[in-house]
């Protein structure tokens, strides 16, 4: 049996992060979720998850630079990132890419939506 793909999930708001665990369990995927910026990176401090959906604000450290961190580091670099916004504009889309990021959902995400941005992302 193939070992189940695990998924990080970094938002500060209870809901969405419970929200977006459950629908990637349900989907068959392993999850683990944080808070925060800096518990992410203490987190991925020893462990390799097949992706990372990170929210982009976030207190502390965003997450343009949580991801942006992952991708200069060469332990980390390969893993994808999904950034998560509710609002979407050009700017995001170029800090998006300027951090390094994989892909970029934003505005309603919905369960649909955020399953097939994972399957996406873990592909390549």
């Amino acid at each position: 049996m193939k070992p189940r793909q695990q998924v990080l999930i970094v938002d500060d708001y209870p809901g969405a992060r419970y929200q977006r665990a459950r629908i990637l369990l349900d989907a068959g995927y392993d999850v683990a979720d944080v808070e925060t910026g800096e518990a992410a990176l203490e987190w991925l401090a020893d462990r390799r998850p097949s992706l990372v959906v990170l929210d982009i604000h976030l207190p502390g450290i965003s997450g343009y630079n949580v991801c942006r961190t992952l991708k200069q580091d060469p332990k980390h670099r390969e893993i994808p990132v999904l950034l998560i916004t509710a609002g979407t504009t050009q700017d995001v889309q170029a800090e998006a890419a300027a951090c390094g990021a994989d892909q970029v959902l934003s505005g309603d995400v919905t369960p649909e939506r955020l399953v097939d941005a994972c399957r996406s992302a873990i592909a390549g």
